[in-house]
């Protein structure tokens, strides 16, 4: 969760049935209290290896919460540090904030 200021909260969530791994399946959800949001999307960037901009719009599943599938790029190192960069469209203009995650890569 991250306050945005002016009673603006964004909530943010990934959903993997089997924790976050390269290039499996997840559910990314937003939700936004305070303000009305309009439209949602995450970029998945690399924190310390330029990975490319993943990007990943989420669909409105009802006044203030968006959820989307995503997946991460697979990685040559054994521990990938990851951010998801939120960014939520609303009347005040766009809103968001960064969350830092790793992902352990499974050795055969």
């Amino acid at each position: 969760m991250a306050e945005l200021g002016d009673g603006v909260r964004l909530h943010f969530s990934i959903e993997a049935a089997a924790g976050i791994a390269a290039l499996e399946p997840l559910t990314l959800s937003v939700r936004l209290e305070g303000a009305d949001a309009e439209a949602a999307h995450v970029d998945f960037v690399g924190r310390d290896m330029n990975m490319g901009l993943h990007r990943f719009r989420l669909d409105a599943q009802s006044d203030d919460l968006f959820q989307g599938l995503a997946q991460v790029p697979i990685c040559t190192n054994t521990t990938m540090p990851w951010q998801a960069q939120v960014v939520v469209d609303t009347e005040r203009g766009r809103l968001g904030s960064r969350f830092d995650f790793l992902v352990e890569r499974s050795m055969p």
